[in-house]
């Protein structure tokens, strides 16, 4: 089976072959961002996964409350690997049509502050 998306964010699919058989195929489109100063800026859409790799600093925290804004579902902060320094901020947002900005705010173990600035629309 190849899907090709038409869009960016995450997709949901119902299958059904000859005898009836139902499957459900979800496909989500993440995109990946690398953090190299203190902030970035991400366009996204609604009901999209996509990720921040902090390229810097080390012990990230989100400092940001819950909850986040309308326009985030979750966020996920851990490390990309045993063996590696980098952390990654995994951000899922809403499924709905809800438009709008948010920043998330992270701190490092030193003090190092790292803003996430997101815009649905």
């Amino acid at each position: 089976m190849k899907i090709a998306t038409l869009r960016q964010g995450n997709s949901y699919y119902k299958l059904i072959d000859k005898r009836g058989t139902t499957a459900s195929l979800n496909v989500m489109v993440g995109a990946i961002y690398d953090l190299v100063t203190n902030s970035i800026r991400i366009n996204a859409v609604n009901d999209q996964t996509f990720s921040v790799t902090l390229k810097h600093g080390t012990g990230w925290k989100v400092t940001t409350t819950k909850p986040y804004s309308p326009i985030i579902d979750q966020v996920y902060l851990m490390r990309s690997s045993e063996a590696s320094k980098y952390y990654v901020l995994q951000i899922d947002t809403a499924k709905g049509d809800v438009k709008g900005s948010t920043t998330i705010e992270l701190k490092d173990e030193t003090g190092n502050i790292a803003l996430i600035s997101i815009t649905v629309g």
